[in-house]
């Protein structure tokens, strides 16, 4: 569940260009889900995925981070928003009406 969580703060931090206030990460959350504010139970959900996330739950390595340090309310992206939105595999730039297409540096 909280896989999914993480996975979705992901998407709304690359919208915000990759960092924003948690209040305003999980407002759009909300947003996206058809609310017109964040319930509770979401608030809850989304601060105990970032937590775990931040702390590498698993082994696993954070995807998430608290730009500004401990205490702070402002969330981050470990990588680069552009890096997220577009894997290595292959990265597109779109000017005006011509697409560029090209493989990551190895």
């Amino acid at each position: 569940m909280f896989d999914a969580m993480v996975d979705e703060i992901i998407e709304v931090l690359v919208e915000f260009g990759g960092s924003a206030h948690r209040d305003a990460v999980i407002d759009r959350m909300a947003v996206r889900r058809g609310a017109n504010v964040a319930s509770e139970l979401l608030r809850r959900d989304a601060l105990t995925a970032f937590e775990l996330n931040l702390e590498g739950r698993d082994g696993r390595k954070a995807l998430v981070r608290l730009p500004f340090g401990e205490g702070s309310h402002r969330w981050g992206l470990v990588a680069d928003p552009w890096d997220i939105a577009n894997p290595p595999e292959q990265k597109v730039v779109s000017v005006g009406i011509v697409e560029i297409r090209a493989a990551a540096a190895a």
